[in-house]
């Protein structure tokens, strides 16, 4: 007996490294999770803010065309009434004439008079009081509101999950292959999987190929199948030996990786299962995701086509360097709008649903960054303009706070303007001689504001007229003190004196060259052109002083998606807030 329990003992000893291996284990994603969901409470957020802002942006956009028929209505009917009360008087002149030859008896002038008046129509008015909303898809709207997003959770442990088929052992030169990968719990049954990116699977030559004469890439394909279960589809573009890692979470699965052998086809004995090319798709409820192996690389999202074998971008293109990524740490972005550059070349970028400014240097790097969220003065709700005045200081215009908030360069705050005139101020530049150029893109006005604050003289007002703006976004001024203002639901940029009068315009809504879908940030170069961040296009296009198109700023390589605000270095170059990617680009722009 005795001999047993020692035997007992040692043996539970020996286990107690695994036991204090396993409770690490938890520990650590119990962690995660808390981490994890800190993470993803952002992403809804910002998400949301998104969905919300997209819907604001509806509503604005729905009111303007209110606004815009109505008082289209309403001048055309002003006009008919002036037009029928001239015709009024002339008629009771005419009574009044009347009057006087039937009472001298004047039967030559009653002849006249009778041939000249009294042949008017009953007035029908040009327009009617007709005016009404569609909502076509605002049921839908709502359904599909209860059904955005969805929380993922799943048991499974790459280790314990498994592959089978043919396809893990040979394949077909130029025919699709399978592969079947069941998920599996730490009980080892089945269960449901992740979500499909975070399932890959890495496909890489090591015999008998000389890796030139592969094609650039090698398709792969992730199929969900059923509950656990996953269809992996690829084809192989030469004879030779292969490796394959089937990975979960970045981890390799059972038995991975594996080696493979892919024969002439000529040799082939068995017949693959089938699949469209048309892939990836959606039906009956089936999620694919096209995914791309490189050799000796990383599994490729769906958004970052790359060369095979090579981390440089194929496509030559204008771009110097993206700075930040989508976060809410010190360096990433949530949704950066308006950008500035100080005249030693520091870039400041309005970060807006972050509440923060952040500046970086002109390689990029992360200098300082401050805002703190609120309410009250020397806080931020949701920056999204900003300039470098005269002086140096730093102006931002905060759209939910109604005012314009004046920093030192440090972030110490000094003042604030425009309380109680403003409604939701966005774009902002400084002009030649110091006053502050204020786009109201909720009233649809611009301001003018001295050096020490006063609000000096607004122009413009909502509507389509030459004069008029429907959701007015950014600013710049040019040498000759021109300002020139981003018109977004009106799609097209006017040009104003300095003192608010207008003197022409130029675009219209479209996807051709000098068309815009929703201008945003605007800026002039030294020799006056004008550079256009065209949002709904997601592109950049610049145009001389006199708003002919000149050209496209090359971004084909690294695209933009709703650019905002727009800014040139001392050196030249363009710096554009990439909203949607939530990052700020520099490209090289040759004058």
């Amino acid at each position: 007996m005795k001999d047993k329990m020692e035997v007992t003992a040692k043996n539970t000893k020996e286990r107690i490294p695994k036991m204090k291996e396993g409770i690490n284990a938890v520990k650590l994603i119990i962690e995660s999770l808390r981490s994890k969901e800190e993470t993803l409470e952002d992403e809804i957020n910002d998400t949301f803010d998104q969905v919300v802002a997209i819907i604001e942006e509806r509503r604005t956009c729905l009111l303007n065309q209110l606004h815009s028929r109505i008082s289209s209505t309403r001048e055309k009917l002003d006009s008919q009434r002036k037009d029928l009360e001239c015709k009024m008087i002339e008629a009771l002149k005419l009574c009044d004439s009347t009057d006087k030859v039937i009472k001298d008896d004047n039967q030559e002038e009653l002849g006249k008079t009778l041939e000249n008046g009294f042949t008017w129509k009953t007035p029908i008015p040009v327009e009617t009081d007709y005016i009404a909303l569609a909502w076509d898809a605002l049921e839908e709207l709502k359904e599909l509101a209860g059904s955005v997003g969805e929380v993922i959770t799943s048991s499974c442990i790459p280790s314990l999950s498994s592959a089978v088929g043919e396809g893990l052992r040979k394949a077909c030169m130029g025919k699709q292959s399978l592969v079947t990968l069941t998920t599996r719990d730490c009980t080892g049954a089945l269960t449901p999987g992740p979500s499909l990116p975070e399932i890959t699977c890495q496909i890489e030559a090591i015999g008998g190929i000389e890796p030139g004469t592969l094609p650039r890439l090698i398709q792969v394909q992730v199929i969900f199948v059923k509950c656990g279960e996953y269809d992996i589809v690829y084809t192989l573009p030469k004879e030779g030996r292969y490796r394959m890692w089937i990975r979960i979470y970045a981890k390799d699965i059972q038995d991975g990786p594996f080696q493979l052998t892919c024969l002439p086809p000529e040799d082939t004995r068995r017949t693959v299962r089938s699949y469209s090319s048309s892939l990836p798709r959606q039906k009956d409820g089936v999620r694919v995701r096209s995914r791309r192996s490189t050799p000796g690389g990383r599994p490729l999202s769906a958004h970052s086509w790359n060369s095979f074998g090579s981390g440089k971008n194929p496509v030559d293109d204008d771009l110097i360097l993206v700075i930040g990524s989508r976060g809410r740490g010190k360096g990433e972005f949530t949704n950066p709008q308006g950008v500035a550059v100080t005249s030693t070349g520091e870039i400041l970028v309005c970060d807006s649903n972050s509440q923060c400014v952040q500046v970086f240097s002109t390689a990029g790097a992360l200098l300082c960054r401050w805002g703190v969220r609120g309410r009250l003065p020397g806080q931020l709700q949701r920056p999204t303009g900003i300039a470098v005045m005269k002086d140096g200081n730093i102006a931002v215009s905060d759209y939910d706070n109604r005012w314009i908030s004046v920093f030192e360069p440090s972030g110490k705050f000094l003042s604030k303007t425009g309380g109680n005139k403003l409604l939701g101020p966005k774009g902002l530049a400084v002009s030649g001689t110091g006053e502050l150029i204020v786009v109201d893109n909720k009233a649809s006005c611009v301001h003018i504001v001295q050096p020490l604050g006063k609000l000096f003289s607004k122009f413009g007002s909502r509507g389509s007229g030459a004069a008029q703006f429907a959701g007015p976004h950014y600013a710049a001024v040019n040498s000759h003190h021109n300002i020139i203002i981003s018109d977004f639901h009106n799609h097209n940029i006017k040009v104003f004196t300095k003192d608010g009068h207008f003197i022409f315009s130029f675009g219209r809504n479209g996807e051709g060259n000098g068309q815009f879908n929703a201008p945003t940030g605007v800026a002039v170069d030294a020799q006056d052109n004008i550079l256009v961040a065209d949002w709904g296009n997601s592109r950049i296009q610049v145009f001389d002083q006199y708003g002919s198109f000149l050209s496209f700023v090359n971004t084909s390589g690294c695209k933009l998606y709703g650019p905002q605000g727009l800014a040139l270095t001392p050196d030249g170059n363009i710096v554009v807030a990439d909203s949607g990617n939530h990052c700020v680009k520099m490209y090289r722009y040759l004058q």
